[in-house]
């Protein structure tokens, strides 16, 4: 097995003369299935051990038929399997076009389009974001070969078969691209949060995985547009480091609210700040504020700080706020003394992280009162 290309557990590759992540079509791969069926499923482990042991090979396909969609224990099982072998991986019967990306991410190299006919035997027509009764639809949402060759097919069935496997396969396409140009995290998000089901299997994933298996730099930029972007691998890693780095030169901090160009240092705010502040600002340690990072100006050049862009309305949820201020409040208990130049949704921010370490901060409404307060402390540091 040779790996093009990784991004955490999800991966492509090449098996056997296959690219993996790969469809198997149930009704013709005859070939390619026959090698699949002789491998016992993980299923086995549980039921008969002694059994699973006298078919089970090591670094052969592992196969996994759930016995419940959705469930702690299917996501449970993919996860065992990918975290303690690198063998590829068959994640049977589960596949549709909303949620492939999702069991891609998870660590799947091989998936069927079992579910997908059984979805055409019930008339429904599968897309991306879920499921029509092909019966209720006024118009078919899709232009592969088979929608665009409707009147064809003898039986609805006939025509759900190809319309479901084709937008199998297109999702295929679009997931190996996400993970070639590392950007699979937001196709994922973008997918699942159309079924509940896939919500709570990504953030089982997110609570459990282990962030040593994804990657420290990224060339692509990071989008965390949602709550569940929060609690990605990357961003918690992130997190982590800096809890255990982090060793301020200063008794003092400034704190700065964060702009949309990265790095910050280039930003027009930001020149505005350090050209008001002059030498006052030399030796401080300067800390920026964002939704959902929190980031001392020493590391504002490295992945994801200078890599990531989120949405800037001004309106900051209770959530964002809680979640950056108990990050926030890790940091500010290094400190003396903390100045905060910032407004709004970050004054909230830094207020609630003050009341959660029991400190007082400075606020300055301005420069002629910001240079005061930094005058003052620089005194005093003296």
């Amino acid at each position: 097995m040779r790996i093009e290309k990784e991004d955490g557990f999800a991966r492509i590759c090449e098996f056997d003369g296959i690219e993996t992540p790969y469809i198997i079509d149930l009704r013709g791969d005859f070939k390619f299935l026959d090698k699949i069926e002789r491998k016992p499923p993980e299923i086995l482990k549980k039921i008969k051990p002694e059994l699973f042991e006298e078919f089970h090979k090591e670094n052969e396909i592992k196969k996994i038929v759930p016995i419940s969609l959705y469930s702690s224990d299917f996501f449970k099982a993919i996860y065992d399997l990918r975290s303690s072998t690198e063998a590829p991986l068959y994640i049977s019967s589960c596949a549709t076009p909303q949620n492939l990306s999702l069991l891609v991410y998870l660590g799947g190299d091989f998936f069927d389009n079992a579910l997908a006919l059984r979805k055409a035997f019930e008339g429904l027509y599968l897309t991306e974001v879920g499921e029509f009764e092909l019966r209720a639809l006024k118009t078919l949402p899709c232009n592969c070969e088979a929608c665009l060759s409707r009147d064809r097919y003898k039986s609805d069935f006939e025509f759900l078969a190809d319309h479901n496997t084709n937008a199998l396969l297109r999702e295929l396409n679009i997931v190996k691209e996400a993970i070639r140009n590392e950007s699979l995290r937001e196709l994922v998000e973008s997918r699942v949060r159309t079924k509940p089901e896939t919500t709570a299997v990504l953030r089982l994933f997110d609570a459990n995985a282990d962030i040593q298996k994804f990657p420290r730099f990224r060339r692509s930029n990071l989008y965390p547009t949602t709550e569940d972007s929060f609690n990605r691998p990357e961003i918690r890693y992130y997190f982590k480091r800096l809890e255990e780095i982090y060793d301020p030169v200063s008794p003092t901090a400034l704190i700065l609210p964060c702009s949309a160009v990265k790095p910050y240092l280039l930003s027009k705010t930001h020149r505005r700040i350090r050209s008001a502040l002059g030498d006052l600002i030399r030796g401080i340690n300067e800390i920026i504020v964002s939704s959902p990072f929190v980031a001392p100006r020493e590391l504002e050049l490295i992945y994801p700080i200078a890599f990531y862009n989120t949405p800037t309305t001004g309106i900051w949820s209770e959530w964002e706020i809680d979640f950056v201020a108990k990050k926030l409040a890790g940091l500010l208990e290094k400190f003396e003394n903390v100045i905060a130049f910032v407004h709004n949704g970050y004054k909230r921010v830094v207020e609630r992280s003050a009341r959660l370490m029991g400190i007082d901060v400075t606020f300055a409404d301005d420069f002629n009162e910001l240079r005061s307060y930094l005058n003052r402390a620089e005194r005093e540091d003296f």
